[in-house]
């Protein structure tokens, strides 16, 4: 079993909070809604990003060892930012907004702050989601309409920080006959995306296209290889196991599903480092990686979790869950729900879903949001919601 304590509250804004992203390696954390806020430990005071801003609301940061850095977006966004993603090395931000448009930032000084590089035009309704690829420089974002848009940023080398960098629209798809809730990359396949929706599905998108060749690529289109379906209500979200073999899925239907896929396969697939691929000669190696993707098996729906008791052995757990995300270096996950409540699981050997451990009541409102900390391999995880609250916490295995 386990334990969770809560080790206090990082930050409170005076609105609700949509997104939280830890940074891939440092105790930094970046938050969207009305604004970007980014927040850093001050542990970190020799970071060359590091300051401290006033704080306005002030009702729970006394004592806190966390700091409000910069707030930025409020200004290039007109309307709510609804996700925020890190770039893979953890430099630059991505955020998507309700007024359509995508923004790339990058740190450039602690007197200039955080400086928009690329403003990403072309979706038509607001924009739900956005994902950097863990593989290359290639965005991709999903909006209200049922669309997908794929973009490759070019931001070459030996550049200034701060310089604007230019993008290109790689492709657009729909296949949902929904909203599109979340869309994000695969962690070990290059080019391979999953999108979830309000038509209770899960699609699983890769780009279909011809070599000429060894050095030259003819055309790319996206293509759905296929759907999977295990709930009967919206997917609102979905995560990977670190090594892309068990996907999880949770649903308003109250339930989370366990999906798996043939491990055996997956091995193949994992030569390639997390590094930029830009549109160069590499291109062409995670084509071919691509392609051998497609003889992945399908992933299996092999459990699923439809109630759990909470600690009151009342009534069965029957709340919407809104978010889940694996820890990348244990065995856990976590789950927020619409009863307020946070939920622990596990995986076991035998492919099974196991309840750990839930604290009832972790904020005063819905919990939009929860992402692990990255950088002490602790347990630690923050959640945040419509309280405008970030809360950390520390999870321990018993």
């Amino acid at each position: 079993m386990g334990s969770l304590k809560k080790l206090g509250i990082i930050g409170v804004l005076d609105s609700a909070i949509w997104s939280v992203a830890s940074h891939p390696n440092d105790r930094i954390i970046a938050s969207c809604g009305s604004s970007i806020v980014i927040w850093m430990d001050k542990q970190l005071k020799g970071h060359k990003w590091y300051q401290e801003i006033e704080i306005i609301n002030k009702r729970s940061m006394a004592g806190n060892s966390w700091v409000k850095a910069y707030e930025f977006g409020n200004l290039e966004h007109n309307r709510l930012i609804r996700k925020i993603a890190w770039s893979p090395c953890g430099d630059m931000i991505i955020s998507a907004s309700f007024d359509s448009s995508i923004s790339v930032w990058e740190f450039v000084s602690k007197d200039i702050g955080w400086s928009c590089i690329c403003k990403i035009l072309g979706p038509e309704s607001e924009v739900k989601c956005v994902d950097w690829s863990p593989f290359n420089n290639f965005v991709a974002a999903c909006c209200r309409d049922r669309a997908i848009w794929f973009f490759s940023l070019d931001i070459g080398e030996k550049r200034e920080l701060g310089t604007l960098i230019e993008y290109d629209c790689i492709g657009v798809v729909t296949a949902h006959t929904n909203d599109i809730k979340k869309i994000k990359w695969h962690p070990t396949i290059p080019m391979v995306l999953l999108s979830c929706s309000y038509d209770n599905t899960i699609i699983v998108w890769s780009p279909s296209f011809q070599l000429l060749g060894h050095d030259e690529v003819k055309g790319l289109e996206w293509v759905k290889l296929y759907t999977l379906n295990g709930h009967s209500s919206t997917v609102w979200d979905f995560t990977y196991s670190p090594n892309g073999e068990f996907l999880l899925s949770c649903s308003d239907d109250s339930s989370i599903v366990l999906w798996n896929n043939d491990q055996g396969n997956e091995n193949k697939f994992k030569n390639l480092s997390s590094v930029n691929f830009a549109l160069s000669d590499t291109f062409k190696m995670i084509f071919y990686n691509t392609m051998n993707a497609r003889k992945l098996s399908k992933y299996i729906q092999i459990d699923q979790a439809n109630s759990f008791i909470n600690n009151y052995d009342k009534e069965l757990y029957s709340y919407p869950i809104y978010s889940i995300e694996w820890c990348s270096y244990i065995n856990c996950i976590i789950v927020s729900s619409a009863d307020k409540s946070l939920h622990l699981f596990s995986v076991t050997d035998s492919k099974k879903l196991k309840h750990i451990c839930e604290k009832a009541n972790a904020h005063s409102s819905e919990i939009n949001s929860v992402s692990w900390l990255n950088d002490n391999k602790k347990g630690e995880f923050i959640s945040a919601g419509d309280d405008g609250e970030i809360a950390l916490w520390r999870f321990d295995f018993e």
